[in-house]
């Protein structure tokens, strides 16, 4: 069982390496923070979705469900599984913080990164 002592020293455990300044060592790391453009943005994709799924009930009736099938196969596997891919192999080979936006910003273009939606470079 831990006692006391084990809980004392409160660390925080990254790979990123530590900077000496002083006699404090800094250490960046992750904020846990969701502001009003995070949730504002969740808002839209869970509308977005929603209005996709209620959207897709004329096209089954009008199709019927094997070319329903066949379109969300031929949009998965020729756009969304290149694209996951090719993210995929990005952030292997150029680790970053950031998202997708650091990437454009970094290997693109920084007007890219900005048009994207954020602007990592200010």
């Amino acid at each position: 069982m831990a006692n006391q002592e084990d809980f004392k020293h409160n660390e925080i455990v990254t790979d990123t390496p530590q900077v000496e300044t002083g006699n404090v060592a800094s250490v960046s790391a992750v904020k846990r923070k969701l502001s009003a453009r995070h949730v504002q943005l969740m808002a839209v994709a869970g509308a977005i979705g929603i209005g996709l799924f209620v959207g897709i009930g004329g096209v089954l009736a009008k199709a019927g469900p094997i070319a329903l099938t066949l379109g969300y196969m031929f949009y998965g596997l020729c756009f969304i599984w290149p694209l996951t891919l090719h993210v995929g192999e990005m952030c292997a080979w150029l680790p970053i913080r950031g998202s997708l936006f650091g990437l454009a910003t970094r290997l693109v273009d920084p007007a890219l990164g900005f048009a994207m939606g954020i602007d990592l470079e200010s």
